[in-house]
């Protein structure tokens, strides 16, 4: 599961057009010190000097030729979630856009989309999930006959359990018995069996991990988008995180991210159930809420 703690930015010197100076960013990652993710900063900056004094690709191609696309996601972790031997198996992040988001490589978490999708601090998790608990709970009436046959077909073949969630733009599948260990290539044919969102499955496979955002997108209940990125390297960006996150919570409130359609009484592997139940709580699934 790549999901690093820590991140530093180094950077590189290259000649652009008409040999015109640039200096590009390049960040390092860790999960283990400030120190380490410098130095893969500084590493990634000089490779890049390289490349681009030895004319190798260097700009979109080399993105979609690899070089660049082994990135983990530049996340503030605002969450652990630990086994009862004190393993990691999920963390709870901010994606670039304020959402929280569930990782993990335990539980297999497919995202399946409409064909046609619309353009779009550690304590806001507590806050989210009293937000919800604060709210009686709504019995969840989910339309299973929308389910497309897709989605159904696999479903009714599988030895797996399942719980399907309907999503603003489309459909959300958990497997939540067995638990997955990795995202192995059999996890990755169960997800196969599924049409499963391209997209979604590049990201899974880069980053070795399922992802499930928990939180709706801030442009669905009416609130700009964050204009800061993670780390926050400045006080006054720190509190730009700080006055939008606030608002942010506000603007939530009455809205779900997804809703319980199918799989209500279905198996839940011990090992997974306390995944499951932060799923369902943050992202208000039995909430009568609209979906955002």
């Amino acid at each position: 599961m790549q999901v690093p703690r820590f991140w530093k930015k180094a950077s590189a010197k290259v000649q652009g057009s008409h040999g015109k100076p640039w200096t590009l960013p390049r960040w390092g990652w860790s999960s283990s010190s400030e120190s380490e993710a410098a130095s893969m900063a500084d590493q990634r900056a000089s490779e890049t000097e390289r490349r681009w004094a030895g004319g190798q690709p260097k700009g979109d191609n080399a993105y979609q030729a690899g070089f660049y696309d082994d990135l983990p996601p530049r996340e503030e972790i605002i969450d652990e979630i630990t086994d009862a031997s004190n393993q990691t198996i999920a963390i709870v992040s901010r994606n670039s856009y304020g959402s929280l988001v569930l990782n993990t490589d335990r539980m297999l978490m497919i995202d399946v989309d409409l064909p046609h999708r619309p353009s779009p601090g550690a304590g806001i998790v507590g806050s989210i999930m009293q937000m919800f608990a604060s709210k009686p709970a709504a019995k969840a009436a989910g339309p299973e006959n929308e389910i497309p046959e897709n989605i159904r077909s696999p479903l009714n073949n599988s030895r797996n359990s399942f719980r399907v969630y309907k999503t603003a733009a489309g459909w959300r599948l958990i497997m939540t018995d067995p638990a997955i260990d990795g995202l192995s290539n059999m996890a990755l044919e169960i997800m196969q069996q599924f049409p499963v969102d391209p997209q979604y499955m590049k990201l899974c496979k880069r980053q070795k991990t399922c992802r499930a955002r928990l939180t709706p997108k801030s442009w669905r209940v009416g609130l700009d988008r964050l204009r800061v990125r993670f780390p926050y390297t400045s006080e006054k960006e720190q509190a730009v995180m700080d006055s939008w996150s606030k608002k942010y919570l506000k603007a939530i409130e009455g809205h779900a991210t997804c809703r319980l359609v199918l799989g209500h009484n279905a198996p839940v592997a011990a090992e997974l159930l306390p995944l499951v139940e932060l799923h369902d709580q943050l992202s208000g699934v039995d909430s009568e809420s609209p979906l955002a």
